[in-house]
């Protein structure tokens, strides 16, 4: 899904506490695994801002981040011209739905971060988002990305929750409330954000929902070596634990074939 305009500007200000530095040296922990620790040609399956991209070209690997959503593109951009030339000039990004872009050339590496292959939830959208995955990468290139993790939905359905941030002079109040499709492996989310000017008072009020899907791992494998891969890894997201029915966030490394 393309995220609004409105959540798009929210964005960044909710997720502030997210420890990208951390997160982008564990997806270059994995990929030296298989396409070892050189500098990679990266390609970013739905970036968003491009917080990852950012650190993994600050590490000094090319990145291209693709997304579907405009405004979280323009975001990404506005955050490569404020940094260091020598960093924002290995950073790129461009337009483009992760079910069916085809950019014409391969990468070292694909990754697909922050539940992004989660909201490949309609029929087929999964698959056709691997289909991406596997035409930008050679035999033996790396695809890494993070999901859902279905026992962990099972035993402790998503809840109703509340955020509230303060930056820039606004207060950004979100509201999630989840509905839990148990037949078709989905959540679907509506997210009521509220943006508050602190000097007037002023609020501008939004509502999108988000459907995201849970993966079992039997299913996972099957789809990626349909697919073109060899699953490599399954983990608990930054730790590589074994994942349980208390492990919500779930990475699987994949090789190409």
């Amino acid at each position: 899904m393309s995220f609004s305009e409105h959540y798009a500007k929210a964005y960044d200000a909710l997720y502030r506490t997210k420890d990208y530095p951390a997160e982008a040296r564990f997806v270059q922990s994995q990929l030296k695994k298989i396409v070892g620790g050189a500098p990679l040609r990266v390609l970013d399956m739905g970036c968003g801002t491009g917080l990852h991209g950012a650190e993994l070209a600050g590490a000094g690997h090319s990145v291209m981040g693709v997304d579907m959503s405009a405004q979280m593109l323009a975001r990404a951009e506005e955050r490569r011209k404020s940094l260091p030339q020598a960093v924002g000039s290995r950073l790129s990004f461009r337009s483009g739905d992760a079910r069916e872009f085809r950019l014409g050339s391969t990468f070292d590496a694909v990754v697909s971060l922050f539940h992004v292959m989660s909201y490949m939830a309609g029929d087929g959208e999964f698959d056709a988002a691997l289909a991406t995955a596997r035409a930008h990468l050679q035999p033996g290139g790396a695809f890494l990305f993070d999901f859902w993790y279905g026992p962990a939905v099972l035993a402790d359905p998503p809840q109703p929750r509340e955020r509230v941030v303060e930056e820039a002079g606004k207060r950004i109040r979100r509201v999630t409330t989840p509905q839990w499709d148990r037949e078709h492996d989905v959540v679907r989310i509506t997210y009521d954000v509220e943006e508050t000017d602190l000097a007037t008072g002023r609020s501008t009020p939004m509502s999108e929902v988000h459907v995201v899907r849970y993966f079992f791992e039997d299913a996972l494998k099957a789809s990626l070596a349909a697919a073109g891969f060899q699953p490599l890894g399954l983990g608990e997201w930054l730790t590589e634990c074994a994942p349980s029915a208390s492990t919500f966030g779930v990475y699987v490394l994949a090789r190409a074939v």
